[in-house]
């Protein structure tokens, strides 16, 4: 309970007329309202006793004055000593002095939005640099006050740098705050304290001003490169796992794999939550009328949450069959475990929510058929969310969860709600003179801006998950949400009560719920050098690519993509030369309203160049392989320190580093793990060895597997790519083929495990044969352990093949059962999609084997595809930036056919 001062009786007359004053300032000055309303409950309560005139709060007065005493009337302590309650003038004064500590700076400016704005703010500060001193000062005073003087003016320069690096989000998109900080910083030089901190500190406006608040990149191997919309990871994301179907209005919850939608759920919640601004959670902005303008991150997010509960709900109560219903069910909350598992507890939140709605969660016939383990699931999750106690069972997991994160927005809020309702924003205290005066309640902004810091904290380390458009399409524009009425009334007609039968609701009183909408990149394009269709790029030439990856917003997967594949249609120094161009013919900023552009939002030539730093980072650090290989290093060190260094010279010598690191660490080849390896099982009795069965299957699998490594470490990409361009893959062990040695030592490779188990198995009865079919058995559980499907698969083929023919006769019903997972792995074409995903799933830091059978089928596949794609019609009319560059050629790099090459490099990558 905070403890306000006692006061003598109100003046009703008094209480009225400042009550009136503060209506009449309210807007520029910023009063509570409820400050204005407990004085007029007030006026109409008090008796008429006779009192002081009230004397009105100073929060931003044009003649501030700084240095009065502190007393009643303008500082409040707490017992600690810190500042319990103050007027702006005092505060600024506090966080100005000597004694201060950089929390309460860092509260300050998460805060001061409650009472000021950000110009009134800076020009109090500049009100306190300035700090003249008094006319009739002289002698030892005057000394010692222009030795105080250069303290304050230090610290607030401080505060200022603190101000620009830390909160740049106040200031940043508005230009008249810009030129205000400009011209303050210069008035520092007439300092000699201040005049060499002024260039350090204009420089970090303007380079925050250009980046839009982001950080540099950093040239270690972990870093991360920030381009001005998303990081930009220097390490590679896991495989995504692309599903069968390519265009977004075919797919559904079961064409994806609930691993990929959970991550692309999580990228689109992601942009959104850390698009959240501190100010939008001051004064419960996200709850007013105008909160799309007062809190636009805090409201997009909520209505996402709205969005997505009210489609789970929707997709269940619209599916009429009770089995497949059943399936959706567990689908989801599969899909929410998931959620769970890469810690975005906001989605969870969601799922729960809609699986919570009222159509949903009547359905009971659905609810009763969902297996053991769904319910298991369900019920962990919902003990995990569950809003007793304030939710402490999901805030002691988010204390132990490893970023990145989404924490469920909604416990902040609630935090923020009780906070906001148990504290004014302001306290009534009685001066020494007697007045009533409204002092800013300090204690409230510091528990506010705790609780702000936590977000902040939250939305410091991104997702490494690569955007599948395709899948982001799907779920903002190509799934169906509505609201809960309808859904109640669905519901009723899918699992209607005993003994009625309600009619099919009529489409028409559906009331959709909408999905946010992100400013998109182009959908759908065709022209002769350019070809995008449902947000991927098809067909492009070299030039049309590099423009593409420079303009869009979402460019990190494209850019994956084409550094993982250019050097089977294009080579490093033609890429230079495309960068090269781009940066010639970017305008510059005064000149982006009047360039045309008929697919692209026109980007100016600072963001460019920060985008190709980003693209340079991507490459030199995951792709450094691939320019070992190619010998371009020194074509690439070259281009940084002459060309590129013309447009981004502070950039060049961490972009050098990064390369240099990278490329030297390709030479190496892969590390070493850094845990000792298991003590290996020797055979009992060496000099009896006689067959497979007298070695452990657990060290068969592991030798196996150490050796298929050593063979696929040695297949490069550009081995890959010779291969792919061979005419045909028949006879690959003929020696007329020109099949690249490390390829060929693959299949050699599986030739010799086949006549290995043809001679174990050769001449034996079927009991021993059934001896060493368990004991391959065994072997195959451990290798899948491993992740080498190389040798699980192999071993699978031999095991189903003619000479184990009379084995399966006799095998156990138990064995057949156990090997049954086997099957599921390798039998059909579903299940042979079911392996991709199982391969894909495969973190990129984890060694693995990927099965010979499917690698050999994806490379058929891919060669199966033209390298020319011819689009059918010609658009004379496309955009074309520079008029003395040649028209491109009719005929483009089918780019389609290396995305997926890129795909396949992805997962074999590990």
């Amino acid at each position: 309970m905070e403890f306000i001062p006692p006061a003598p009786p109100l003046d009703v007359n008094a209480l009225q007329e400042f009550a009136e004053r503060v209506r009449i300032r309210s807007a520029s000055q910023r009063f509570a309202p409820e400050f204005v309303q407990s004085v007029n409950t007030a006026a109409s309560d008090a008796s008429v006793n006779q009192v002081p005139p009230i004397e009105p709060p100073a929060f931003v007065e044009s003649n501030a004055e700084f240095g009065q005493p502190d007393g009643q009337s303008n500082l409040v302590l707490n017992e600690d000593e810190t500042v319990k309650a103050a007027t702006l003038v005092k505060l600024i004064e506090k966080i100005s002095s000597t004694k201060t500590d950089v929390k309460m700076i860092f509260d300050f400016l998460l805060t001061y939005r409650t009472y000021a704005t950000p110009m009134q703010l800076l020009n109090l500060l500049r009100e306190r640099f300035r700090c003249p001193p008094p006319p009739d000062l002289a002698g030892s005073g005057l000394i010692q006050f222009t030795t105080e003087q250069t303290i304050v003016r230090l610290k607030v320069v401080n505060i200022v740098k603190h101000w620009i690096e830390r909160n740049w989000y106040d200031w940043v998109n508005e230009d008249n705050m810009v030129d205000a900080f400009s011209a303050f910083i210069d008035s520092w030089e007439r300092h000699p304290y201040t005049a060499r901190m002024a260039d350090q500190v204009r420089k970090s406006l303007e380079k925050r001003r250009q980046n839009h608040g982001r950080a540099e990149f950093s040239a270690e191997p972990s870093g991360v490169a920030e381009d001005n919309r998303a990081r930009v990871f220097t390490i590679k994301p896991p495989p995504p796992e692309w599903p069968l179907e390519k265009k977004p209005e075919k797919l559904d919850i079961f064409s994806i794999s609930t691993a990929e939608l959970a991550r692309q759920l999580t990228l689109i919640e992601w942009d959104l939550w850390e698009a959240i601004k501190p100010w939008e959670f001051l004064n419960q902005a996200w709850t007013k009328k105008d909160k799309e303008t007062r809190a636009p991150g805090i409201h997009t997010l909520i209505k996402h949450f709205n969005f997505v509960a009210a489609w789970v709900a929707t997709t269940l109560v619209s599916t009429e069959v009770a089995k497949d219903r059943v399936r959706v069910l567990e689908r989801f909350i599969d899909l929410a475990s998931t959620c769970k598992e890469i810690a975005n507890f906001n989605a969870v939140m969601e799922i729960l929510s809609g699986l919570g709605n009222a159509g949903a969660f009547r359905l009971k016939r659905t609810w009763a058929d969902i297996s053991p383990r769904h319910k298991v699931i369900y019920d962990e999750l919902k003990a995990l969310m569950a809003p007793e106690r304030n939710f402490s069972a999901f805030r002691e997991q988010l204390k132990s969860v490893n970023p990145p994160t989404i924490p469920y927005i909604g416990i902040f809020l609630t935090d923020l709600i009780y906070i906001n309702d148990g504290s004014k924003d302001f306290t009534v205290v009685q001066s020494e003179a007697g007045f009533a005066v409204q002092l800013i309640n300090f204690n409230k902004c510091r528990m506010v801006a705790a609780h702000i810091q936590l977000v902040m904290q939250y939305q410091q380390a991104a997702y490494n998950f690569q955007l599948l458009p395709v899948v982001e399409e799907y779920v903002l524009h190509h799934t169906h949400a509505w609201d809960d009425d309808f859904v109640y009334k669905l519901s009723q007609f899918v699992e209607p009560r005993p003994g009625s039968q309600p009619e099919r609701p009529n489409m028409s009183d559906a009331k959709p719920v909408p999905a946010v909408q992100f400013q998109t990149d182009p959908r759908e394009f065709s022209s002769s050098s350019l070809v995008i269709e449902h947000s991927l790029v098809v067909a492009a030439s070299t030039k049309k690519l590099i423009r593409h990856l420079v303009s869009v917003d979402r460019f990190e997967g494209l850019a994956s993509e084409l550094f993982a594949t250019y050097r089977i249609f294009s080579s490093a120094s033609k890429l230079l030369r495309r960068f090269a161009s781009v940066l010639k013919s970017a305008p510059e900023e005064s000149a982006v309203a009047s360039t045309p552009s008929r697919i692209y939002k026109v980007r100016p030539k600072s963001f460019i160049v920060r985008r190709i730093s980003a693209l340079l980072s991507i490459w030199f650090a995951q792709f450094s392989g691939e320019i070992f290989q190619e010998q371009s290093q020194t074509i690439i060190s070259d281009w940084l320190a002459t060309t590129f260094a013309a447009y981004d010279s502070q950039h060049v010598a961490a972009l050098s580093k990064l390369l240099e690191v990278h490329v030297k660490r390709a030479s190496v080849g892969a590390s070493r793990p850094s845990t000792p390896p298991p003590k290996p099982i020797v055979p009992s009795n060496l000099s009896g060895l006689s067959s497979i069965t007298d070695f452990h299957p657990l060290e068969i699998a592991r030798q196996l597997a150490l050796h298929g490594f050593e063979i696929v470490r040695r297949i490069s990409t550009g081995d890959i790519f010779d291969f792919i361009k061979l005419d045909a893959a028949a006879d690959l062990l003929s020696p007329h083929k020109a099949v690249p040695p490390s390829i060929k030592r693959l299949f050699e490779h599986r030739e010799r495990l086949r006549d290995w188990i043809r001679a174990e198995v050769t001449g034996k009865s079927p009991k021993k044969k059934l001896i060493i079919f368990e004991h391959l058995t065994e072997v195959m559980k451990y290798s899948l352990d491993h992740l080498d499907f190389l040798l699980l698969q192999e071993l699978y083929l031999h095991l189903v093949s003619t000479p184990f023919a009379d084995v399966w006769v006799i095998l156990s019903t138990k064995m057949t059962a156990e090997f049954q997972k086997f099957k599921d792995l390798f039998n059909g074409a579903r299940d042979r999609e079911a392996l991709r995903f199982r391969l894909s799933a495969i973190p990129s830091n984890t060694r693995s084997l990927p099965p010979l059978g499917w690698f050999f089928d994806e490379i058929q596949a891919i060669k199966k595809i033209r390298d020319v794609y011819t689009p059918e019609s010609q658009d004379e009319n496309e955009e074309h930036t520079s008029s003395d560059e040649p028209r491109p050629k009719s005929s483009v790099v089918h780019f389609s056919k290396w995305r997926r090459l890129a795909q396949l490099l992805n997962i074999t990558d590990s």
